[in-house]
């Protein structure tokens, strides 16, 4: 499950430098590709705050629960998960309205953006130093099964099963690219393609 939390992350620090690279251009230039951020953003309502941090949720529950014996009310990755989806939504309306014709300052706009690529960072890095490292020394196999037995999409499903249904909900990096993201995945593979020479 761990592994399915890195291979995320992964691919969410490739959109976060996606945005960063637009986010230079818009405050240097002037240049902004509203679309191309939205689909960014888009991504990251359907499938991190929808799924990806369902999953985190469930895990680090558990681990509060049943290993540290913790009260999970206090629980400090929840809380900003709820803090990354209201950033997500306010972003994602001030992009419906400027793509919808509405006036926004494009430095209100550039503030709104910088803010939500650092929150994601920070909240990543936060994850991958502190929280990852701490549930690999502390869980053991039975307790990752336990896990297993919640998933919220599979319950009861082995590694490679939730590994496999994860790859199929990806509408993005996953087994088939979903219509509305054609144009995000293209944008990736040039951009991969461009480093990788």
């Amino acid at each position: 499950m761990l592994e399915l939390i890195h291979n995320d992350h992964k691919n969410l620090a490739i959109l976060i430098q996606l945005l960063r690279e637009r986010h230079a251009a818009l405050v240097e230039k002037g240049e902004v590709n509203y679309s191309l951020i939205r689909d960014v953003v888009d991504y990251m309502q359907d499938y991190a705050d929808k799924y990806h941090h369902k999953v985190e949720d469930v895990v680090y529950d558990y681990y509060l629960t049943h290993v540290c014996h913790q009260d999970a009310e206090n629980n400090k990755l929840a809380q900003e998960h709820k803090k990354l989806e209201l950033n997500t939504d306010e972003l994602r309306t001030m992009l419906d309205m400027i793509l919808n014709d509405c006036v926004i300052p494009l430095d209100q706009f550039a503030e709104k953006l910088g803010e939500f690529i650092e929150l994601q960072q920070s909240h990543m890095d936060y994850e991958e130093e502190h929280v990852l490292p701490e549930l690999e020394a502390k869980m053991s196999p039975s307790d990752w099964q336990a896990v297993a037995d919640q998933f919220p999409v599979c319950p009861g499903a082995t590694f490679e099963e939730a590994k496999a249904t994860a790859q199929r909900l990806d509408p993005l990096f996953g087994q088939q690219v979903a219509e509305q993201y054609k144009e995000l995945a293209k944008r990736l593979q040039k951009r991969s393609e461009c480093v990788s020479v």
